[in-house]
């Protein structure tokens, strides 16, 4: 798998959450806090936006991301992606890939050997 590839195929560095966290942006987290909330009609806070990645292993995750069921189901079953399980697009990634194409094209690409 891809240093930096969430189980769901999103790339971390491609996040500005993940990147402004990573600079450790106070400034630019409150600002995302803000575009978040009007972009997902939900009330974010800083709070909610600091990340370090899914697929570093720290508890420091975005909010959408400690409410996504995809992380806990790909770690409960031992694996480093959804590309590696036999239920390879389950309803919960799908719905996600409609709305991040990009994530799929990355575990496509896992799981043609190119990741």
């Amino acid at each position: 798998m891809r240093k930096g590839v969430a189980a769901c195929g999103l790339v971390c560095s491609e996040c500005e959450a993940y990147a402004s966290t990573q600079a450790g942006d106070a400034e630019a987290i409150a600002v995302i806090a803000i575009e978040w909330s009007r972009r997902y009609g939900v009330a974010l806070g800083p709070g909610d936006i600091w990340c370090d990645g899914c697929a570093s292993g720290s508890e420091r995750t975005t909010h959408h991301t400690r409410e996504c069921p995809i992380r806990p189901c790909a770690r409960g079953r031992g694996l480093a992606s959804c590309a590696e399980c036999g239920e390879y697009r389950c309803e919960h990634l799908k719905r996600l890939h409609r709305i991040a194409p990009q994530a799929e094209e990355a575990l496509e690409a896992i799981r043609r050997g190119e990741g």
